[in-house]
């Protein structure tokens, strides 16, 4: 953290540095007994102004863009976040042992309904990311790739399926899904952990989250916070 927040200033030192140069450079001419000159100092100050003018500005802005891109990126997470820990609540835990996994358990359209949509937010606002600063956008970055690892071999499990005219997903293929989504929630949670450093009453938006998903029906740990859900499984 220590080091992003030296990084993010060096810009700033160089801009004030060079600013306070050009600004004693100004007074030098203006001082001087020569008209020329003095309307020169008058032109550097003028476009000095400017510039602090628009420094300050973005100063100011720079904050408030990186609070709105956070929280909408917090709130696409929370809910991907939220239904990969449902999912593997029920049923995908107990297939992470394929000896769990009876021959004809998955068949290919049951698969097929557990494939996550793709995010909105997070590919429309990624240039945008090293405005969060710290380790926030290493930790979206991690998890949306375990997202889209998952997503990429459930439809690769699904077509080859259909190609080769199963009904059923053999169950070594179940066992690999189940944890290939296992690998999500770690990464998942520390983007929450991450991000919701910049996001205000990130609990509720936690909250709703996990109750969508629990509307579809009640788990055995639904009384706890969609973060304690998660930290039941990557507790080792």
């Amino acid at each position: 953290m220590a080091q992003a927040s030296t990084l993010n200033t060096r810009p700033q030192l160089r801009l004030k540095a060079w600013l306070a140069v050009a600004f004693v450079f100004a007074m030098l001419m203006f001082y001087l007994d020569q008209p020329f000159l003095a309307n020169v100092a008058f032109l550097v100050v003028g476009v000095l102004l400017a510039v602090v003018i628009d420094f300050i500005r973005e100063e100011i802005r720079r904050p408030m863009q990186a609070r709105d891109i956070a929280r909408a990126l917090y709130e696409e997470l929370a809910n991907r976040v939220a239904r990969c820990v449902f999912d593997f609540e029920q049923p995908w835990e107990k297939w992470v042992d394929k000896k769990n996994c009876q021959p004809n358990e998955v068949d290919v359209l049951r698969l097929q309904r557990f494939i996550p949509i793709p995010p909105t937010v997070y590919p429309a606002t990624a240039s945008q990311l090293a405005l969060l600063g710290g380790n926030a956008p290493q930790a979206l970055i991690r998890f949306h790739v375990a997202l889209a690892v998952y997503q990429r071999d459930m439809q690769d499990v699904a077509h080859y399926c259909l190609q080769h005219d199963f009904s059923h997903v053999p169950s070594n293929l179940v066992s690999l899904l189940a944890g290939r989504l296992h690998r999500t929630l770690r990464p998942g949670l520390n983007a929450l952990l991450e991000l919701s450093v910049l996001v205000e009453d990130y609990e509720k938006i936690d909250a709703e989250a996990i109750r969508e998903a629990d509307s579809l029906f009640k788990h055995e740990r639904a009384h706890l916070t969609l973060r304690q859900r998660i930290q039941h499984y990557v507790k080792d």
